[in-house]
């Protein structure tokens, strides 16, 4: 399934955190409030991603569902923890 987003950067604090909207251009008043913070942790980065807020259950299962997606198909072009 394919999802056609825009969005506009609010805030990016390097190498701490960016913050952007995200609209969804098929659906009338969809726009969340992104957030995703890096750590350092033992040479690793940790990444947290704070999307939302969401209306209801199903569209934060939704969300959940397609950052994991994302964030595997990124993973795949990292290179490997060692």
């Amino acid at each position: 399934m394919t999802f056609w987003v825009r969005g506009v950067y609010r805030e990016i604090v390097v190498p701490a955190r960016i913050v952007w909207t995200s609209s969804r251009e098929e659906v009338t008043g969809w726009e969340r409030l992104m957030t995703i913070t890096f750590e350092g942790l033992a040479g690793k980065t940790r990444l947290t991603l704070r999307p939302g807020p969401f209306k209801t259950v199903a569209e934060r299962h939704g969300a959940v569902r397609g950052w994991t997606e994302s964030l595997e198909r990124l993973a795949v072009h990292l290179p490997a923890a060692g």
